[in-house]
C-alpha cells in the first residue's frame, strides 16, 4: 500500500517559479514589438527627412552635407530622446574616388546619407554590474539623384 503524500501548495510554488520568467518573456516581446514599430517609423520618416532637407531650393542644401538638419527633423519626429539616439551621417558623393581634373568629377554627383538609430530597450538601457547598456542599432543608407532633386535611389 502506498504513502499518501500532501500536494497542496504545489501550484503555488510551480506558479512563484514560473511568473519571473514569463514576466521576463513579456518584456522581452514587448521592447521587440516597439522596436519594429520604431524600425517602421524611422524608416519612413528618415526617407522623408533626407528628400526633403536635401532637395529643398529654400534650404540650398543640395551639393552640401545637410545632415544636421535631418538629424533634427528626425528626432523632433521620432520623439522620447530617451529610448532612441539618431544620428545622420553624411557619406559624400557617390564618385568621391574620381581625381580633380576628370570629366566625372565636374557632372553633379548623387549624394550618400547614413541614418543610423539606436534603441535602449527597457529595462536594460542601464548597465548593471560592469555590464554595458544594451542597445539595438537600425541604419538606413540613402543616395540622392542628382539629376533629379528629391528623388531617392
Amino acid at each position: 500500500m502506498g504513502v499518501m503524500r500532501d500536494e497542496s501548495g504545489q501550484m503555488s510554488v510551480e506558479l512563484a517559479v514560473l511568473m519571473p520568467v514569463a514576466l521576463a518573456l513579456l518584456v522581452i516581446v514587448v521592447d521587440l514589438m516597439v522596436f519594429i514599430g520604431d524600425c517602421a517609423r524611422f524608416d519612413r520618416v528618415s526617407a522623408e527627412m533626407v528628400r526633403i532637407n536635401v532637395a529643398s531650393p529654400s534650404s540650398d542644401a543640395y551639393g552640401r552635407d545637410a545632415s544636421s538638419s535631418i538629424q533634427q527633423g528626425i528626432s523632433a519626429a521620432m520623439g522620447d530622446p530617451d529610448r532612441l539616439d539618431i544620428q545622420v551621417s553624411y557619406q559624400g558623393k557617390l564618385y568621391s574616388g574620381t581625381e580633380e581634373g576628370s570629366l566625372i568629377s565636374m557632372l553633379p554627383q548623387p549624394q550618400c546619407y547614413r541614418c543610423s538609430m539606436t534603441y535602449h530597450p527597457w529595462p536594460f538601457n542601464v548597465g548593471f554590474a560592469g555590464f554595458a547598456p544594451l542597445s539595438i542599432q537600425h541604419h538606413r543608407d540613402f543616395v540622392m539623384d542628382s539629376y533629379r532633386p528629391g528623388i531617392l535611389i
